[in-house]
């Protein structure tokens, strides 16, 4: 698929393979394959997503059921705003790091995603 696409078109992986990791960059909820190692996840991309565009309805609140579905996807947000707060930990702002992992626990209740 890589060598036919020959980077004509976007390649997407929702899990990529193992040896595609270090030209996986995590946008949206799917990782972005580029030509070049680039690991680092485009923070305007996970923070226009994140933040604007996703709705988290029911992750928060304890009375509504959960299936096994809502609590992967909740899974793929959680690791998608990790990686929005590595970013901004690796830009040097830890106050912009703590926002986003404060917005994360607030939208995200830990104990809602866990594995059962």
């Amino acid at each position: 698929m890589l060598a036919e696409n020959q980077w004509r078109q976007p390649l997407y992986f929702t899990y990529p393979p193992s040896w595609l990791l270090p030209y996986a960059r995590l946008e949206r909820l799917a990782n972005h394959i580029l030509p070049q190692d680039s690991t680092i996840s485009d923070r305007s991309i996970l923070q226009e997503n994140l933040l604007i565009k996703y709705s988290y309805r029911g992750y928060a609140d304890l009375s509504v059921p959960f299936d096994q579905f809502s609590r992967l996807a909740g899974q793929d947000l959680f690791v998608a705003f990790l990686s929005m707060a590595q970013c901004e930990l690796m830009r040097g702002d830890s106050s912009a790091c703590e926002q986003a992992e404060s917005k994360l626990l607030k939208l995200l209740l830990p104990e809602r995603i866990q594995p059962t």
